[in-house]
């Protein structure tokens, strides 16, 4: 992709990477910044004249991407203090902090904006593209890196709003930073904005670096005209054309000038200049000499200097960044009408129905039985799918924006997880509690405070179960469509070894694996037997009855009919006990403990994202 290509930045000046599609500019830049994961990297890259460790160079780079990906739910201002708080290590006060923000908003005149939402990308109550660029520039001026890094900051924007961006950038240079940039076709004003340039040619093979000239590019239109190829065809820069296309042009023997006129005598001529006759022109010339020379004084460092370190990559400990990802999160919730209220309204519809179907219901016979031991099964298994099925896209589009704030160090991937299984304990036992009292009590279930809040929190555990799942199978597939390909497995598990449909002594040996690693089975053996608890018999003393008036149903034994103590029957039928009801809800804490965990794993390993 790159072949023996030599360059340097410094301070107070903007590096244009440029060259046509499949130069390897982006490569260069990924290079450059550490962002590669793929291929094999040879050669060296100083800072200062410096060897630098991962660690350090990581803290003392900001990298701006070329998809502006934003949290849709914070404000401009929110985005600035959540980027400053976890770029800027312990030793900075949080009045330096807001002051590293307030200065960016000022700098980049986002202050009209600090108070509105980001939203999503093509949203029209959000930020436009050209709002959400700058906003990702300021997002990382606050981490006071002295690098930055820029992967085609004008990508997808109009010629006024590209402008403005790169405005705001060189406004970034000036202030003492380094500023390395791709770009992409740009106007003639953006081009002359930057200082120096390293052009390439298709198949990675450096053509020019050095400075543009204070004339117009001067400097680089001359080494260009003095190639052989461009004294051979007289294809010198036509007035008033853009150097940007005119180079491209002339690597591409094409011809975008309109030069030719009416008559057609374009100069376009088809023919891909060599690459290794650029480089070797370029490396011989006064120009290459003199870049050389520059490269070589900037890679020996100072006499008596010393490289700084950083033991970590992140500049904040392991709480503050916990506690600052589920601040962020916590915002995100509350803002998320459609995620919490989708999920609520869903469920609260779908229980009342149930309820009104169910309506105070008579359990004084076998079919009342198996109609309370399914209400009890469908109030755990529809809020832990549906749960599930609204949490995978949640991750998935969150999950984007993770991957660019963790390879700026930001975090770290495992309080990120931990962050966004936390946040969602308050929001389930809500919805638990408040789609299931409805429910509950329209069906007749037992009306003691004991048994209606042992309900909802097995409720919430299921629930949360199924959650976990969803996150954790969101975190390890690429794309939305795959975790729900991979969840569509679970449910009918769920369903069909959940206890109802086949109780436990009627499952099959080589299946009750699947009984015993199935949340709605330990819900099932935890709340089934307490709504028949023996409440109505006249000596009870909630444990045992001692006379023989407690409820009972006639039960069919296949050749005759038996008159058997109701909870005894569900005991025997569905292998349950009212006694050891407790068991299973540990088993369901373990169940989420272990699924989560397989969340935390998945953020923190895998990487859907390759460059």
């Amino acid at each position: 992709m790159l072949q023996s290509v030599t360059s340097a930045a410094r301070p107070n000046r903007m590096l244009a990477l440029m060259g046509a599609s499949g130069a390897g500019k982006t490569t260069l830049l990924d290079v450059i910044a550490g962002r590669k994961t793929g291929g094999v990297r040879k050669g060296t890259i100083t800072l200062n004249g410096h060897s630098v460790e991962k660690e350090t160079f990581a803290r003392c780079t900001a990298y701006c991407e070329q998809m502006d990906l934003h949290n849709e739910f914070a404000t401009v201002n929110e985005a600035l203090e959540f980027s400053a708080k976890l770029r800027l290590g312990e030793g900075t006060t949080a009045e330096a902090r807001h002051g590293f923000v307030s200065e960016a908003l000022d700098i980049l005149e986002l202050r009209p904006l600090a108070g509105r939402m980001i939203g999503s990308s093509g949203s029209s109550n959000g930020l436009s593209p050209g709002q959400r660029k700058v906003l990702t520039v300021a997002v990382e001026l606050v981490s006071n890196a002295p690098v930055f890094f820029l992967d085609e900051p004008t990508s997808g924007l109009d010629s006024r709003a590209a402008l403005i961006v790169m405005t705001e950038v060189k406004k970034v240079a000036t202030m003492g930073r380094t500023v390395i940039s791709t770009i992409h076709q740009p106007s003639r004003e953006i081009f002359l904005m930057f200082d120096d340039l390293l052009l390439l040619q298709r198949g990675g093979w450096q053509v020019y670096f050095g400075p543009l000239g204070a004339n117009k590019a001067s400097e680089f239109v001359g080494y260009m005209e003095s190639l052989p190829s461009v004294q051979q065809d007289k294809n010198k820069l036509p007035l008033g054309m853009n150097p940007a296309s005119w180079m491209l042009d002339i690597l591409g023997g094409t011809d975008s000038s309109n030069a030719g006129g009416a008559d057609g005598d374009s100069k376009a001529t088809g023919v891909l200049l060599d690459g290794l006759e650029l480089e070797t022109h370029f490396k011989n010339s006064d120009a290459g000499k003199a870049a050389s020379t520059l490269v070589s004084d900037l890679s020996s460092p100072e006499a008596g200097s010393e490289m700084f370190k950083f033991s970590s990559p992140y500049a904040r400990s392991f709480s503050t960044q916990l506690r600052t990802i589920l601040y962020r999160s916590h915002l995100a919730q509350l803002r998320d009408v459609g995620y919490n209220c989708g999920r609520i309204g869903v469920l609260t519809v779908l229980y009342i129905l149930f309820g009104v179907i169910y309506v105070d219901l008579d359990t004084s016979d076998e079919g009342g039985v198996q109609s309370m031991v399914s209400v009890v099964f469908m109030t755990t298994i529809f809020t832990g799918i549906i749960c599930m099925n609204a949490v995978m896209p949640v991750r998935v589009r969150e999950r984007a924006v993770s991957f660019r704030e963790r390879s700026s160090f930001m975090y770290d991937g495992i309080p990120y997880a931990i962050s966004h299984a936390l946040i969602e304990i308050p929001w389930v036992a809500l919805i638990a509690l408040v789609t299931v009292t409805p429910l509950y009590f329209l069906v007749g279930m037992v009306p003691t405070g004991e048994s209606f809040f042992f309900h909802v929190l097995i409720n919430v555990l299921v629930s949360y179960s199924f959650l976990s799942v969803g996150q954790a199978v969101a975190c390890m597939c690429t794309t939305i469509q795959t975790a729900q390909a991979g969840t569509s497995a679970f449910i009918p598990i769920a369903f069909l070894f959940g206890g109802l449909y086949l109780p436990l002594p009627q499952i099959p040996v080589y299946w009750k694996w699947a009984y015993y690693i199935n949340p709605v089975a330990f819900a099932i053996q935890s709340v089934v037997a307490p709504q028949f608890q023996r409440r109505d018999c006249a000596e009870y003393d909630g444990v045992t009855a001692t006379s023989n008036d407690c409820p009972t149903i006639v039960a069919f034994r296949g050749t005759y009919f038996e008159t058997i103590d109701t909870l005894a029957f569900v005991e025997d039928k569905y292998d349950v006990t009212y006694s050891g009801r407790w068991l299973p809800a540990i088993w369901l804490l373990i169940f989420c403990l272990g699924a989560q965990s397989m969340h935390v794993a998945a953020a923190k390993f895998v990487n859907t994202v390759n460059r």
